[in-house]
């Protein structure tokens, strides 16, 4: 039911769907956060780059939680540049975000929301999701779920997600992490594509002919992300 279906369909949108790791040598999921808000501590500006697809933009979802009764919203905007004008933006407000309870914890949601203006970002080009909060305090202040990377492969903490990363504004510059990425979402989209390589992988183990002959070289493959 959608237009050029046939040609596969990006259910995920851009996305960095994780929010921590598997220690498979603990046998425990660990979850990992920054501050925002916090007073003295840096993190009241983060950023995630992300890679143009060729379609609109039109929602973006975090994964927020509150300690407290921070005062202030979180905003999060696209641009062109870190430092650039807002192309559109969403606001998320203290009474959207869940509080922090030591007894459910994590208890967390995903915030999810259409921006102010849907944006067609061009393929191939980088863009960036900036958040900030006004809030300042020690008692009062979000947690920012990401996903901390390493660049190798083999272990738990490998990120998937290697078109962008994330960064974190240090009072008078942005520092780059270049193997982390916050947790984000996006729209859906009719580009699919694959994050890591395993899905072509695979596709060629069902489908390749000629010098390699797949298990199924007759099948017609169907793009899904």
């Amino acid at each position: 039911g959608y237009a050029d279906d046939a040609a596969g369909f990006n259910w995920a949108g851009i996305t960095q769907s994780l929010y921590g790791y598997y220690d498979s040598a603990e046998g425990r999921e660990y979850w990992t956060i920054r501050y925002m808000g916090y007073s003295d501590y840096p993190g009241r500006r983060c950023a995630q780059s992300i890679l143009g697809t060729g379609r609109q933009l039109t929602h973006v979802g975090l994964i927020l939680q509150k300690e407290g009764s921070p005062a202030q919203d979180v905003k999060v905007s696209l641009r062109d540049t870190r430092d650039g004008v807002d192309r559109a933006a969403i606001t998320i407000t203290p009474g959207e975000v869940d509080t922090y309870n030591g007894i459910l914890n994590p208890l967390y949601s995903e915030i999810y929301k259409p921006l102010s203006t849907p944006v067609m970002l061009e393929a191939g080009t980088v863009y960036y999701l900036v958040v900030e909060t006004a809030n300042n305090s020690s008692s009062d202040f979000y947690y920012l779920f990401e996903n901390r990377g390493t660049p190798d492969p083999n272990t738990d903490q490998y990120d998937p997600y290697r078109d962008g990363h994330d960064s974190i504004w240090q009072k008078s510059a942005w520092e780059d992490f270049p193997d982390n990425d916050l947790y984000f979402r996006t729209n859906p989209n009719a580009s699919p594509r694959d994050d890591n390589g395993h899905g072509t992988h695979c596709a060629g183990i069902a489908a390749a002919k000629g010098g390699i002959v797949g298990v199924a070289p007759g099948a017609r493959l169907y793009a899904i992300k």
